[in-house]
């Protein structure tokens, strides 16, 4: 029968772009897989982390026995990656997150010499082409050897594992599955499959003869359903048979379930409304980066689970199968999506390289139960709808559902893309990325944004795919602001959004932006470099800023306090507001172990206002058996560490508008005729010399900025919107936008 094990361990590594001709020559340093060369340049800043094809070796020893067949799995390599097997070239693959295998039975010899190029810079026909995270190089997951009998399940499926369990139709009542298997043998073979529940007993049984798609169907009578809340699963066991010999045999963990998605009262899970309580996640680490190992991930999940959340949007890539078993066990309802973000390709308007990765994608994951929605689209529009974006997107959507016609399409629209676009109406639901609050507008806009959308187009099922704000703990006031980076910003931030978004029964479910800080090297913000810091809790896992304890009082059962703006020591004011977050129904204040008063909680939310500040002031607060505590000191003056300054070098915005020579009493705004202004997009403003001198004069050269590729197809006006720190003054941009409106186009 089938056999699998991992070659994880000494690999030689070569961080060096040589003709595979002159390896011999080169010294290799030794490695044990999961590696990334990106480990620890990628979340360091300046975009400038390794981006070039590097070499793996490894010495293989591997038997066979006869007529056994043996492949070699590499469960992802990014991004384009090229396999040799004792001189012979197994194949080239174009993707960096999915599995791969190749049949090495007729190259093997007593001594195997296993070398393998990853190459992670940037190819215009491999996704993604550019986007707000690091694009780690290297064989970042397992590498595994499989052997299986000559007649056996088929391993050359993009990735599958050949058999394929589709939950035809599915009720309180009665389960109808279908059983597909893949089959490879020159002659018929019985494939026969069980179902086996938590005790062991079989729930359902069946078979058929056939060789290569061959098919039956099972049904079980009152199955016990797969929930959020109790996620039961069966083992369907697969086997395929030559008379009474065993010649391959799978096990698939089988979560009954059904669902459907109401535009105007959200999700429906076995026939129960459930709210989808969804945060984003990457698949990044501190100092590892991708190269993580099963304990990371398990970490992960605790700690989303810790916090109540019910749902993951996996972005922007396929994750580790070992990620998709957590999400079945733990109940979690899963968006998988693929890479198809913010850029699609200038040379290639067939998408033909999203398409294969969405094949992968569901192939490789469709027996998985905790999937619930395909993605197929992230902020592709996001420089502008080029190069048959709509048409890749249709294709995408269509492939999806001839796929698996049993799950939902989504797409998560970048903020943007018009309400009105005919993209919005392609697959079955909708979810948009919006950051009302952070890069435009206040946080409250949230609320009204959503409702109009919802009147404007009540058919469509709405989602909130992104929202999010930077929250870095260094920085902490009495008044937090739009764009201070403060922690404190960050939580107030998070209590509207997510007030908002639980008040409106229509939204079927929101994905905070993000779960964990994770890497983004071309980032220099906030004072912190190469690093997205939106995350809940921090890259290295090790503390959970204030907003994710908002959150775990809304969404988790778990009783608890929690004392907010404990980083916040020193205090130069007389008095403070002690807020707590807490899911119990009210709270007692303690200072200095003296009571002062018990309140009632407001939407998870108890504050206690105008408490004294003393040389050394410790607040305990205590409900029922819960207590947290702090310590506060009173100071003279404003700590400044606290205050983020913004630096010339984070993105070179100008710090003192009004060091220009302009008109200050100028209030109008001139639009001639075949001229420029502020709602040109910023490529065109960008390709006039007359243009450019303008925008140098009132701005840093954005031309050059990492991020000038994905945002070249803004107007102006909207780049003005989302400008991080200090705005330029209405007064700044009537002057810009007049002195743009005398150069004739």
């Amino acid at each position: 029968m089938r056999q699998k094990y991992t070659i994880n361990n000494d690999w030689k590594f070569l961080k060096k772009n040589v003709a595979i001709t002159e390896l011999m020559n080169e010294t290799f340093e030794d490695v044990t897989l999961p590696h990334s060369w990106n480990a620890l340049d990628g979340h360091t800043g300046g975009s400038n982390y390794h981006r070039d094809l590097c070499w793996y070796y490894k010495s293989l020893d591997v038997t066979k026995a006869d007529g056994e067949k043996v492949f070699i799995e590499f469960e992802a390599a990014n991004s384009v990656s090229n396999v040799y097997l004792n001189g012979v070239h197994l194949g080239e693959h174009r993707g960096g997150y999915s599995t791969f295998r190749y049949e090495i039975t007729e190259h093997l010899a007593e001594e195997n010499h296993l070398i393998v190029s990853v190459d992670n810079s940037h190819d215009e026909t491999v996704y993604p082409l550019m986007a707000d995270f690091t694009f780690g190089g290297g064989l970042y997951r397992s590498v595994n050897i499989i052997k299986v009998k000559a007649s056996h399940f088929d391993l050359m499926d993009h990735g599958s594992r050949g058999v394929y369990v589709t939950q035809e139709s599915v009720s309180k009542d009665e389960a109808v599955l279908t059983i597909k298997g893949l089959i490879v043998s020159e002659e018929p073979m019985t494939m026969g499959a069980r179902l086996i529940d938590h005790e062991g007993n079989v729930v359902a049984e069946g078979g058929a003869l056939g060789t290569g798609e061959t098919e039956f169907k099972l049904t079980v009578k009152n199955p016990t359903l797969w929930d959020t809340t109790a996620p039961y699963m069966y083992d369907t066991q697969i086997a395929l048979l030559n008379g009474e010999e065993v010649m391959d045999y799978i096990t698939v963990k089988t979560g009954l379930r059904y669902y459907n998605f109401d535009a105007e009262k959200g999700l429906f899970l076995n026939g129960e409304h459930v709210k989808l309580k969804g945060v984003s996640r990457h698949q990044c680490y501190m100092d590892k980066g991708w190269a993580i190992s099963e304990k990371e991930q398990i970490e992960d999940m605790l700690v989303i689970k810790d916090m109540g959340a019910n749902s993951i949007r996996l972005a922007h890539y396929q994750h580790n199968q070992f990620f998709y078993d957590l999400c079945d066990k733990f109940g979690i309802v899963v968006w998988a999506e693929i890479p198809y973000i913010s850029l699609t390709s200038k040379t290639d308007e067939t998408g033909s390289n999203a398409i294969s990765q969405m094949k992968e994608l569901v192939k490789q994951n469709y027996n998985h139960p905790s999937i619930f929605m395909w993605g197929v689209q992230n902020e592709i529009t996001i420089a502008g709808k080029v190069n048959n974006i709509e048409g890749i997107v249709n294709e995408l959507n269509t492939l999806t559902k001839e796929m698996d016609p049993t799950r939902v399409t989504t797409q998560a629209q970048v903020g943007h893309c018009p309400d009105e676009d005919s993209l919005n109406k392609i697959t079955d639901i909708l979810a948009y990325n919006r950051y009302h609050g952070w890069y435009y507008d206040t946080v409250e806009d949230y609320a009204v944004w959503c409702d109009n959308f919802h009147k404007a187009y009540p058919e469509i099922p709405l989602g909130i795919s992104e929202y999010g704000a930077e929250g870095i703990m260094t920085y902490q006031n009495d008044d937090p602001k739009q764009s201070d980076y403060s922690e404190t910003y960050h939580a107030h931030y998070h209590e509207v959004t997510l007030q908002a978004f639980s008040e409106r029964q229509y939204i079927w479910g929101s994905y905070v932006w993000n779960m964990f800080d994770f890497y983004s090297d071309l980032r220099d913000e906030g004072g912190v470099k190469g690093r997205n810091n939106k995350g809940l809790v921090t890259l290295d896992r090790s503390t959970k800023k204030d907003a994710f304890y908002y959150y775990k009082a809304t969404w988790s059962n778990e009783s608890f306090v929690h004392i907010t703006a404990k980083r916040f020591i020193n205090r130069h004011k007389a008095t403070m507001d002690v807020r707590v977050y807490t899911n119990l129904e009210s709270a007692t204040l303690y200072v200095n172990d003296q009571m002062i008063e018990t309140k009632n909680s407001e939407k998870h939310i108890v504050t206690f206002k105008d408490v004294a500040v003393k040389d050394i002031t410790k607040v305990r607060v205590e409900s029922g058996i819960h207590t947290d505590e702090a310590a506060f000191r009173k100071v003279d003056k404003e700590d400044p560490s606290y205050i983020y300054v913004k630096e010339v070098t984070e993105g070179g915005d100008v710090t003192n508008w009004f060091d220009l020579d302009i008109d200050e009493n100028l209030t109008e705004y001139i639009y001639n005729d075949g001229c420029y202004s502020m709602e040109d997009n910023m490529r065109d403003l960008y390709e006039s010399d007359a243009t450019r001198a303008v925008l140098n004069k009132y701005m840093p050269d954005f031309s050059a900025h990492p991020q000038f590729e994905m945002a070249q197809n803004f107007k102006l006006s909207l780049i003005m919107t989302m400008m991080p720190g200090e705005k330029m003054p209405d007064v700044v941009q009537v002057n810009l936008n007049n002195e743009l409106s005398a150069i004739s186009k």
